[in-house]
Formats: structure tokens, C-alpha cells, sequence
């Protein structure tokens, strides 16, 4: 079992070197384009894909602190596609410059959620 009782699926990484080159290949994308700083705007259209994966997200982002167990227990009250979307707006702020569309993918893809990668390239 992986952090928060969630198994880690996680690939190879040859296994997600093939999906991200597949996703690029398939969607026409450059370099550029993944090095993008996701906008806020499409955080919000991304949050409203993922389901409960988001909280298996932060360790493949980077995040050396459990952000979504904050999010979890100082936000009780709010929707899950808010605490999404707060997640992914405190991985911003976190992250800076860093932050980027190839980032986000790249995580994603590691966790098996292609879905929700595709739907980061549908906001380009």
C-alpha cells in the first residue's frame, strides 16, 4: 500500500518514457508546450477530471510534505473538486517556475492516470 492506503501504481521507466513519447507523438507537442506553466484557469479545468487519485499526486510532484492530507484535514468542510483544485493551486505556489504542464503529466502517467494526463494536453 502506497501513502494514504492508496496503492502506488507506478510504471517503469521505460513503461513511462513509452506513454509520455505516445502522448506527445499523439497530441503533436512540443518541447515548449510541456515546459508551459499551468494557469490557473486550467488548474481548474484538470481538477474537475481527477477523482481520488489528486491524493496520491503530491510525492510524484515533488512535494516533500503530505500537502493533500493538509488540504484533508484543514478544509473538511469544502467539496472534493475544491480540495482538488486547492491542491493543485498549493502545488503551483510550491513548485514556482516548476510547476509545468510536463510536470503534471509526467505524475499523472506514473500513477496510471492517462485519462487526466490527456485532459492536461486537451487544455493547450
Amino acid at each position: 500500500m502506497g501513502w494514504e492506503g492508496f496503492p502506488l501504481f507506478t510504471m517503469s521507466n521505460s513503461e513511462l518514457a513509452a506513454a509520455y513519447s505516445s502522448l506527445q507523438d499523439n497530441f503533436k507537442l512540443t518541447d515548449q508546450d510541456l515546459s508551459k506553466l499551468v494557469s490557473d484557469i486550467n488548474l481548474d479545468k484538470i481538477s474537475s477530471s481527477l477523482a481520488l487519485e489528486w491524493k496520491r499526486l503530491p510525492v510524484y510532484l515533488g512535494l516533500k510534505k503530505p500537502v493533500a492530507e493538509d488540504i484533508e484535514c484543514n478544509r473538511e468542510l469544502i467539496k472534493e473538486s475544491e480540495k482538488r483544485h486547492q491542491f493543485l493551486l498549493d502545488w503551483k505556489a510550491i513548485k514556482g517556475a516548476a510547476a509545468t504542464y510536463g510536470c503534471l503529466i509526467l505524475a499523472l502517467l506514473q500513477i496510471k492516470c492517462r485519462q487526466d494526463a490527456e485532459m492536461c494536453v486537451s487544455c493547450f
